[in-house]
């Protein structure tokens, strides 16, 4: 285990999670700063590696519109490693867009590649825990994943308690668990609209520029609030990152400022009303299209 794993998991036994994770936010600004000559370089990156999700949670538009069964290639998947092996990727590796990665069995493989392609890299899952055992966890760990981000969506934690919990014991460190219930969240660009979701209020944001996600097909993809991967700015079979990352760099900037250009950006805002109706539906049919074609 590096040395930089080492001291951030004993941070984080003692540091609050908030402060933990802007303090962790500055450093890895600063270290884009340094390595890639951008403060704003993505933090993260999340590789969307299947479709399907096996629950239906209110907060999701995976509930009213389920994508249909989808996985990424194995060739698909060794391109992106090898993309991000060009810019020496070293941060936060996810295995999710809207899908449960767990329900993938190439899972401990992904995380074997990842490692055997970015070695300093830390492989994270986004997962409901409902697939995760013990047997699970442990090849997970040994093929070098660094953390499990688990949520709880279920109201009561009875289950909880008894299958995620037991999980952690030994293994504290590797587990961030949560509970989404009554926490401000995303619209998801005007697809959340279930009365029961907090949404939270939104001036400015940094979404884009925090993590870059990639389709199941290679694209690059706007922000993980893209349910449908329709605002792309090019694929990894015939762009780098760089080029990918520098296409929408105006746009990132503008987000920053509160300015909201894009459809999809104005509904996340509260800027642009999405009826029940058209919200799950394929969106934005108004004659916008920014998609690169590759």
């Amino acid at each position: 285990m590096s040395l930089q794993l080492q001291i951030y998991y004993a941070l984080r036994a003692v540091v609050p999670r908030r402060k933990m994770q802007a303090a962790v936010r500055v450093f890895q600004r600063c270290m884009n700063l340094a390595k890639y000559g951008d403060y704003y370089f993505f933090r993260e990156i999340n590789i969307e590696i299947n479709r399907q999700c096996n629950r239906r949670c209110y907060y999701c538009p995976q509930s009213v519109d389920p994508l249909k069964r989808q996985h990424i290639g194995d060739e698909t998947f060794d391109l992106i490693l090898s993309r991000l092996a060009d810019i020496n990727w070293t941060g936060p590796i996810g295995y999710a867009h809207y899908g449960e990665p767990l329900l993938d069995k190439r899972m401990v493989a992904f995380i074997r590649r990842t490692k055997a392609a970015l070695p300093k890299s830390k492989p994270r899952i986004f997962t409901n825990g409902d697939l995760l055992t013990a047997e699970l966890r442990d090849k997970l760990i040994d093929a070098g994943l660094v953390g499990f981000a688990i949520t709880r969506h279920d109201l009561e934690d009875r289950v909880w308690n008894r299958k995620i919990v037991p999980l952690t014991i030994g293994f504290e460190k590797y587990f961030t668990l949560e509970v989404i219930h009554g926490t401000p969240m995303s619209n998801r660009g005007g697809l959340v609209v279930d009365p029961r979701a907090k949404i939270q209020e939104m001036d400015r944001c940094d979404d884009p520029e925090a993590s870059m996600h990639i389709g199941i097909n290679g694209d690059v993809i706007l922000c993980g609030c893209d349910y449908y991967g329709k605002w792309t700015y090019g694929n990894l079979a015939k762009y780098d990152i760089k080029t990918c990352w520098e296409r929408y760099s105006r746009l990132r900037a503008e987000l920053r400022e509160g300015i909201t250009r894009l459809p999809i950006c104005q509904a996340c805002f509260g800027r642009r009303v999405v009826t029940e109706e058209e919200g799950c539906a394929l969106p934005w049919k108004d004659g916008i299209d920014m998609k690169i074609k590759a």
